[in-house]
């Protein structure tokens, strides 16, 4: 026997265990949660079995598919629901547009064999183009924070760079001893005379009155008398 004639019995056999459980009393939310507890990955899905115990609250006997009109003729057909159950079997990841598109038939169509006619309503609904999108949107969200830290760094390598500059831009004075750079004449004098008191003392610094030191006139010619 064909693998599609096991899945229609066992569609027949899932609403048959449906109206047993309804006929006593449970709910359709407790008839689902039995069959996935016996049946596991095999049992229905909650929409069908939602729908079928309405349909036997309403007073309904029969456990076979309604006669349905007004659809094409090569839509659902036996071709069509083989060969959309051999595929799902292949690979439950396919989405349902993937799956019109390699059958042929519309999406509204694959949705149709999946719950109507495989009773199968775990598959996946997401659109065939929205994987690709969410990977686009992560790739420049990755690229953004990358550009952004690159940034950042550039910016604070640059700031340390300019505050190096500025900070040997005030050493000025440089002893011609040791090759110490010093900001100003005043601590150029003070080190050279702690460091090297036995050295001549260099010419800038002897030369004049030291920095701060203020002389009047009349000190100034005293002092060269």
């Amino acid at each position: 026997m064909d693998t599609i004639h096991f899945v229609k019995m066992d569609k027949i056999w899932h609403r048959g265990v449906i109206k047993y459980l309804q006929k006593k009393g449970l709910s359709a939310k407790d008839i689902h949660a039995d069959m996935v507890a016996t049946l596991g990955d095999d049992a229905p899905g909650l929409s069908t079995v939602q729908k079928w115990t309405a349909e036997f609250k309403r007073g309904r006997e029969s456990l076979e598919d309604d006669p349905r009109s007004g659809r094409p003729a090569t839509a659902t057909t036996q071709e069509n629901i083989d060969r959309v159950y051999h595929m799902v079997m292949d690979d439950r990841r396919l989405t349902v547009n993937q799956l019109a598109k390699a059958v042929g038939i519309s999406r509204e169509r694959v949705e149709n064999i999946l719950h109507n006619e495989l009773g199968m309503s775990g598959i996946s609904m997401v659109s065939a183009r929205s994987k690709p999108r969410a990977m686009a949107r992560g790739q420049q969200k990755v690229q953004s924070q990358q550009k952004n830290a690159k940034k950042a760094a550039e910016k604070k390598k640059s700031q340390g760079a300019d505050q190096k500059t500025a900070a040997q831009a005030t050493l000025v004075h440089i002893c011609p001893v040791c090759w110490t750079q010093m900001p100003d004449p005043q601590t150029f004098k003070q080190h050279f005379e702690s460091k090297h008191p036995n050295s001549p003392m260099p010419p800038e610094l002897v030369d004049g009155p030291e920095p701060g030191c203020t002389m009047t006139t009349d000190q100034m010619l005293n002092d060269g008398t």
